[in-house]
């Protein structure tokens, strides 16, 4: 059990030395504009509420939970940071390749392992459309 700690911290460390000081920075400029589209949306959201024009209502509803849903991904990835994770896959616990990090600064998952969460998500879609009649077919 030590041993395989010992490898976990291993692997942290060497990815942690290759982080860039940009990412930090980068993740701390998104919640900032997270932060400040949230602030207009719900702004925009009750001046809407007051106009009664209930489609733009829920076009803005539907934009502030895209955008607290992206806060939060920002925030967790920004806590990964500070306790060594980030950069580790969540599932298999191998270092995610700094390409898709560059990319995706928020991910939690290598392309594996995102593969497969994907493709359980797709099944559990279809198995459950064929159920209630609506799968595609």
């Amino acid at each position: 059990m030590h041993q395989e700690i010992d490898a976990l911290r291993t692997k942290r460390s060497a990815v942690l030395e290759l982080q860039p000081p940009a990412i930090r920075l980068e993740l701390v400029e998104q919640r900032r504009f997270r932060i400040e589209q949230l602030e207009k949306l719900r702004v925009d959201a009750a001046e809407t509420a007051a106009t009664g024009d209930e489609s733009r209502l829920q076009v803005i509803q539907l934009v502030e939970s895209a955008a607290q849903w992206a806060l939060s991904e920002i925030e967790a990835a920004l806590q990964r940071l500070e306790d060594g994770s980030y950069g580790i896959c969540e599932h298999c616990g191998e270092p995610i390749p700094w390409e898709r990090l560059d990319v995706l600064l928020v991910t939690r998952l290598c392309t594996p392992c995102q593969y497969v969460a994907e493709s359980d998500r797709y099944s559990r879609s279809t198995v459950s459309h064929a159920r209630t009649g609506n799968g595609i077919r």
